[in-house]
């Protein structure tokens, strides 16, 4: 059975609060009940902070994501418009306006020896 993250984090808690609120019935059956809470207490603390890291990396995931997204089109949108720049500057015409917009059309149909080329999505 799969645990939340909420169950795993409520039962922990829920045993805690039981062993103390039991353990004088506890340590007579013999269970070190002072061990039991400590060691749930930690376990709770790190997986407290663990928690806390794994929020922080994913605001800094979504963070970097959205930079690279920016930066991303910022850079093929300079890229083509330099392209166009290039094809008009030559003449559209020409067979260097051709070969130059063979730069764009390879990157959505590359050769079979060529390294894919992703154009951006957002």
């Amino acid at each position: 059975m799969t645990v939340t993250d909420a169950q795993a984090l409520a039962i922990a808690k829920r045993v805690i609060e039981m062993l103390k609120a039991l353990r004088v019935v506890l340590k007579k059956a013999g269970l070190d009940v002072d061990l039991m809470v400590s060691t749930l207490t930690t376990l709770l603390e790190v997986a407290a902070a663990t928690e806390a890291s794994q929020e922080a990396m994913k605001r800094q995931t979504k963070a970097t994501t959205d930079s690279w997204l920016k930066i991303k089109k910022q850079m093929y949108t300079t890229a083509s418009g330099y392209l166009d720049m290039a094809i008009a500057a030559v003449g559209k015409d020409t067979s260097e306006a051709k070969n130059l917009r063979m730069v764009r059309s390879r990157v959505n149909r590359p050769d079979k020896d060529e390294e894919p080329v992703s154009t951006p999505t957002g």
